[in-house]
This record gives C-alpha cells, structure tokens and sequence, in this order.
C-alpha cells in the first residue's frame, strides 16, 4: 500500500509500516484519522479513530511495535 493511495474508499494513507499498519486521513470525517491493521489481503481491520493527528501518531507506532521483534522483546518482559 502506498502513500497517498486510497485505503477502504474514503481514507488517504500517510503512513505504512511493511503492510501490516497504516495511518490514514480523511478530511471529512468527525474523526479523520485513523489507524488500521492490514490483513494479508490488504484490507483494514480493527481501527483506531481519532481527531487528534499526535494521538494516531502515537497509536501507529504502538502498532508498528507490536509487529516487530522488539515487541516481542517488551511482551516478553526482557
């Protein structure tokens, strides 16, 4: 998935990590950001909405970590 392609119709992607999160917009939204996990198909699922750009931000890279070996690590207790 690219950056600034569509994503579910309405949503812009901005941010992506391997496929696997994406944080996308949409200005006409009450909550235009939001934060997805992608399947193997590349459709969104579990979403995190918000209005706040910091909030999704920091909600992507929580997300991005618990795809990683260093999630792995932190659930691990190490």
């Amino acid at each position: 998935m690219n950056i600034t392609e569509k994503i579910n119709g309405t949503h812009t992607v901005i941010a992506n990590f391997a496929d696997k999160v994406v944080l996308a917009y949409n200005p006409y939204a009450a909550e235009p950001y939001v934060v997805w996990y992608l399947d193997n198909d590349g459709d969104p699922y579990c979403g995190v909405y918000t209005d706040n750009i910091h909030f999704a931000r920091h909600k992507f890279c929580e997300r991005v970590v618990s795809c990683t070996a260093i999630g792995d690590f932190i659930r691990n207790g190490c």
